[in-house]
């Protein structure tokens, strides 16, 4: 008996239709799996149930994973102070990812018109969007060593000891760091292992952060750039070094 998830057979219009539709019942779906887990966590039924949190009542009851447990259940909480964004992710306007970005920005003044520019936005388009609403100020340059890669037998070591454990979780990704101040010049952070593609992130309008990790090689040659630029970039501020490079680069 064939499979109804062999769809060879489909014709090019029915497939469309069919998966046009089915994303449509998916956000339906999604508004009204946060809406349920906004009421179930607004009347603590799953106290009734034995789990401390709404988070292990998903995860271990629901089978839910943790990543998606985590963002459905802001999502449900920040949809029940503004009731507005389950009709918008039901009507795939706005996904889970755009509700927790847009979270702790939202306010009863401005709520309704945040949430209308952010209508069928990417992640991206949100992130530039904020960066236009909430502009940041420029954070300083940052050059910092990364720990060694360790191997297999380490990683192994390191998954069997609890007393180390706690330890391996922390990276400078997720450690605090202080607050940038205002004025700052801009970033070429290289930051966050195991990042493989560097990230350009949003600050304000027309100003981005750069987080990218470097080898040996990239760090000397940026370092003897800015020692023989001093004489024009006495600060040897790394964008106006890279900016100077690029525009001169055969590429």
């Amino acid at each position: 008996m064939p499979s109804k998830y062999d769809l060879r057979k489909k014709g090019k219009g029915e497939l469309l239709t069919d998966l046009a539709n089915l994303v449509g019942q998916d956000c339906q779906t999604t508004a009204d799996v946060i809406a349920n887990i906004a009421e179930v966590d607004d009347r603590r039924l799953f106290l009734g149930e034995a789990y401390s949190s709404m988070f292990k009542y998903c995860v271990d009851e629901l089978n839910i994973p943790e990543g998606t447990t985590c963002r459905r259940n802001q999502a449900a909480r920040t949809a029940r102070g503004y009731p507005v964004i389950f009709e918008m992710v039901a009507a795939g306007d706005l996904h889970l990812t755009g509700v927790e970005m847009l979270a702790k920005h939202l306010t009863a003044d401005n709520h309704l018109d945040l949430l209308r520019a952010a209508k069928r936005m990417s992640k991206r388009k949100i992130q530039h969007l904020l960066a236009e609403w909430f502009p940041q100020p420029d954070v300083k340059d940052t050059i910092r060593k990364l720990p060694e890669p360790r191997s297999r037998e380490q990683a192994a070591t390191t998954s069997e000891s609890p007393a180390t454990e706690s330890v391996e979780r922390t990276t400078p990704e997720s450690a605090e760091s202080p607050a940038p101040k205002p004025g700052a010049r801009p970033i070429l952070e290289m930051t966050s292992p195991p990042a493989k593609r560097g990230t350009v992130t949003p600050l304000a309008p027309r100003r981005f952060k750069i987080e990218l990790t470097a080898d040996q090689e990239l760090h000397d040659m940026l370092r003897e750039a800015q020692a023989l630029t001093r004489h024009g970039n006495p600060s040897g501020d790394l964008a106006t070094l890279l900016k100077k490079a690029l525009r001169r680069a055969e590429i």
